[in-house]
Protein backbone atom coordinates (compact mmCIF):
# COMPACT_ATOMS: atom_id res chain seq x y z
CA UNK A 1 0.00 0.00 0.00
CA UNK A 2 1.55 3.32 -1.03
CA UNK A 3 1.60 6.37 1.24
CA UNK A 4 -1.34 8.04 -0.51
CA UNK A 5 -3.63 5.01 -0.21
CA UNK A 6 -2.43 4.43 3.37
CA UNK A 7 -3.38 8.02 4.27
CA UNK A 8 -6.72 7.68 2.48
CA UNK A 9 -7.44 4.48 4.40
CA UNK A 10 -6.52 6.15 7.71
CA UNK A 11 -8.93 8.97 6.94
CA UNK A 12 -11.75 6.54 6.08
CA UNK A 13 -11.22 4.54 9.29
CA UNK A 14 -11.07 7.77 11.31
CA UNK A 15 -14.30 8.96 9.68
CA UNK A 16 -16.07 5.70 10.52
CA UNK A 17 -14.84 5.94 14.08
CA UNK A 18 -16.10 9.54 14.42
CA UNK A 19 -19.43 8.70 12.79
CA UNK A 20 -19.99 5.81 15.19
CA UNK A 21 -18.89 7.83 18.24
CA UNK A 22 -20.69 11.12 17.65
CA UNK A 23 -22.92 10.67 14.63
CA UNK A 24 -22.59 11.73 11.00
CA UNK A 25 -24.23 15.12 11.37
CA UNK A 26 -22.16 16.14 14.41
CA UNK A 27 -18.87 15.06 12.85
CA UNK A 28 -16.98 17.65 10.83
CA UNK A 29 -13.88 17.38 8.69
CA UNK A 30 -11.72 18.81 11.50
CA UNK A 31 -12.84 15.96 13.80
CA UNK A 32 -11.91 13.41 11.16
CA UNK A 33 -8.55 15.04 10.45
CA UNK A 34 -7.70 15.04 14.17
CA UNK A 35 -8.76 11.39 14.54
CA UNK A 36 -6.67 10.42 11.49
CA UNK A 37 -3.66 12.46 12.62
CA UNK A 38 -3.61 14.54 9.43
CA UNK A 39 -4.47 18.09 8.50
CA UNK A 40 -7.84 19.23 7.22
CA UNK A 41 -6.14 20.05 3.90
CA UNK A 42 -5.00 16.44 3.64
CA UNK A 43 -8.57 15.22 4.18
CA UNK A 44 -9.78 17.52 1.39
CA UNK A 45 -6.97 16.36 -0.88
CA UNK A 46 -8.44 12.86 -0.70
CA UNK A 47 -12.15 13.75 -0.52
CA UNK A 48 -13.84 16.70 -2.23
CA UNK A 49 -16.40 17.10 0.53
CA UNK A 50 -17.99 15.42 3.52
CA UNK A 51 -20.53 13.63 1.30
CA UNK A 52 -17.73 11.85 -0.60
CA UNK A 53 -16.04 10.85 2.66
CA UNK A 54 -19.30 9.59 4.17
CA UNK A 55 -19.88 7.43 1.09
CA UNK A 56 -16.34 6.02 1.13
CA UNK A 57 -16.58 5.29 4.86
CA UNK A 58 -19.84 3.35 4.65
CA UNK A 59 -18.82 1.47 1.52
CA UNK A 60 -15.64 0.40 3.35
CA UNK A 61 -17.77 -1.77 5.63
CA UNK A 62 -19.02 -3.82 2.69
CA UNK A 63 -15.60 -3.81 0.99
CA UNK A 64 -14.46 -6.26 3.67
CA UNK A 65 -16.93 -8.81 2.27
CA UNK A 66 -16.09 -7.88 -1.33
CA UNK A 67 -12.35 -8.37 -0.79
CA UNK A 68 -12.87 -11.80 0.78
CA UNK A 69 -15.06 -12.81 -2.19
CA UNK A 70 -12.45 -11.63 -4.69
CA UNK A 71 -9.65 -13.40 -2.81
CA UNK A 72 -11.63 -16.64 -2.78
CA UNK A 73 -12.42 -16.36 -6.49
CA UNK A 74 -8.74 -16.19 -7.45
CA UNK A 75 -7.55 -18.78 -4.93
CA UNK A 76 -6.93 -22.08 -6.72
CA UNK A 77 -8.02 -24.06 -3.64
CA UNK A 78 -10.14 -21.76 -1.48
CA UNK A 79 -11.12 -22.96 1.98
CA UNK A 80 -14.55 -21.99 3.30
CA UNK A 81 -13.35 -21.46 6.87
CA UNK A 82 -10.38 -19.38 5.71
CA UNK A 83 -12.67 -17.07 3.74
CA UNK A 84 -14.97 -16.62 6.74
CA UNK A 85 -12.01 -15.98 9.04
CA UNK A 86 -10.65 -13.43 6.56
CA UNK A 87 -13.95 -11.57 6.77
CA UNK A 88 -13.77 -11.66 10.56
CA UNK A 89 -10.27 -10.18 10.51
CA UNK A 90 -11.41 -7.47 8.09
CA UNK A 91 -14.32 -6.52 10.33
CA UNK A 92 -12.01 -6.44 13.34
CA UNK A 93 -9.93 -3.77 11.61
CA UNK A 94 -12.99 -1.49 11.37
CA UNK A 95 -14.40 0.61 14.20
CA UNK A 96 -17.49 -0.83 15.87
CA UNK A 97 -20.65 1.03 16.59
CA UNK A 98 -24.39 1.14 16.25
CA UNK A 99 -24.72 0.55 12.52
CA UNK A 100 -28.53 0.64 12.64
CA UNK A 101 -28.60 4.16 14.03
CA UNK A 102 -25.91 5.36 11.64
CA UNK A 103 -27.65 3.87 8.60
CA UNK A 104 -30.88 5.56 9.65
CA UNK A 105 -28.97 8.85 9.97
CA UNK A 106 -27.27 8.22 6.62
CA UNK A 107 -30.67 7.69 4.99
CA UNK A 108 -31.92 11.00 6.42
CA UNK A 109 -28.84 13.10 5.59
CA UNK A 110 -27.59 11.53 2.36
CA UNK A 111 -30.36 9.42 0.79
CA UNK A 112 -28.39 8.94 -2.45
CA UNK A 113 -25.39 7.61 -0.49
CA UNK A 114 -27.68 5.35 1.52
CA UNK A 115 -29.11 3.93 -1.73
CA UNK A 116 -25.61 3.43 -3.14
CA UNK A 117 -24.62 1.63 0.08
CA UNK A 118 -27.68 -0.67 -0.11
CA UNK A 119 -27.10 -1.45 -3.81
CA UNK A 120 -23.43 -2.20 -3.17
CA UNK A 121 -24.38 -4.33 -0.16
CA UNK A 122 -26.89 -6.38 -2.18
CA UNK A 123 -24.36 -7.06 -4.92
CA UNK A 124 -21.50 -7.88 -2.55
CA UNK A 125 -23.56 -10.14 -0.31
CA UNK A 126 -24.99 -11.94 -3.34
CA UNK A 127 -21.52 -12.48 -4.78
CA UNK A 128 -20.23 -13.69 -1.40
CA UNK A 129 -23.09 -16.15 -1.02
CA UNK A 130 -22.54 -17.51 -4.55
CA UNK A 131 -18.82 -17.93 -3.87
CA UNK A 132 -19.30 -19.60 -0.46
CA UNK A 133 -22.14 -21.88 -1.59
CA UNK A 134 -20.25 -22.90 -4.72
CA UNK A 135 -17.14 -23.56 -2.66
CA UNK A 136 -19.06 -25.70 -0.15
CA UNK A 137 -20.72 -27.58 -3.01
CA UNK A 138 -17.40 -28.34 -4.77
CA UNK A 139 -15.83 -29.48 -1.51
CA UNK A 140 -18.77 -31.78 -0.74
CA UNK A 141 -19.60 -29.95 2.50
CA UNK A 142 -23.34 -29.57 1.89
CA UNK A 143 -26.02 -32.05 2.89
CA UNK A 144 -27.88 -33.38 -0.15
CA UNK A 145 -31.27 -32.04 0.94
CA UNK A 146 -30.08 -28.42 1.26
CA UNK A 147 -32.28 -26.01 -0.69
CA UNK A 148 -30.09 -23.26 -2.14
CA UNK A 149 -32.86 -20.64 -2.34
CA UNK A 150 -33.90 -21.23 1.26
CA UNK A 151 -30.30 -21.12 2.51
CA UNK A 152 -29.68 -17.92 0.55
CA UNK A 153 -32.72 -16.24 2.12
CA UNK A 154 -31.61 -17.29 5.61
CA UNK A 155 -28.04 -16.21 4.94
CA UNK A 156 -29.13 -12.80 3.68
CA UNK A 157 -31.50 -12.15 6.58
CA UNK A 158 -29.03 -13.32 9.19
CA UNK A 159 -25.91 -11.65 7.85
CA UNK A 160 -27.50 -8.28 7.28
CA UNK A 161 -29.63 -8.37 10.41
CA UNK A 162 -26.95 -9.31 12.91
CA UNK A 163 -25.12 -6.04 12.41
CA UNK A 164 -28.28 -3.94 12.55
CA UNK A 165 -30.27 -5.72 15.25
CA UNK A 166 -30.64 -3.50 18.36
CA UNK A 167 -31.00 -6.53 20.65
CA UNK A 168 -27.72 -7.96 19.43
CA UNK A 169 -26.05 -4.53 19.61
CA UNK A 170 -27.23 -4.40 23.23
CA UNK A 171 -25.07 -7.45 24.00
CA UNK A 172 -21.98 -5.29 23.57
CA UNK A 173 -20.42 -7.63 21.02
CA UNK A 174 -18.08 -6.26 18.39
CA UNK A 175 -18.77 -6.77 14.69
CA UNK A 176 -16.07 -9.44 14.68
CA UNK A 177 -17.61 -11.31 17.60
CA UNK A 178 -21.06 -11.20 15.98
CA UNK A 179 -19.67 -12.41 12.66
CA UNK A 180 -17.74 -15.21 14.42
CA UNK A 181 -20.90 -16.39 16.18
CA UNK A 182 -22.79 -16.23 12.88
CA UNK A 183 -20.04 -18.26 11.20
CA UNK A 184 -19.99 -20.88 13.96
CA UNK A 185 -23.75 -21.36 13.75
CA UNK A 186 -23.63 -21.42 9.94
CA UNK A 187 -20.94 -24.09 9.92
CA UNK A 188 -21.89 -26.14 12.97
CA UNK A 189 -25.51 -25.35 13.91
CA UNK A 190 -26.60 -25.01 17.53
CA UNK A 191 -27.28 -28.62 18.49
CA UNK A 192 -24.72 -31.17 19.61
CA UNK A 193 -24.13 -34.10 17.32
CA UNK A 194 -26.24 -37.14 18.27
CA UNK A 195 -24.60 -40.36 19.40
Amino acid sequence: MNTDSHTRNRIIIAALSCFFEQGIKKTNMDDIAAQAGVTRVTVYRHFDDKRALVKAAFLRIEEVFEQATQDAAVDSQPNLRDVLHRIGRGLKALPSGDLTTRLHELKQLYPDTYEAFQEFRLRVMGDLFDELFGMAEKQGLLREEVNRVFVQALYWEALVSIFENPRLRGLGLSNTEMFTLFTDILLHGILKEGD
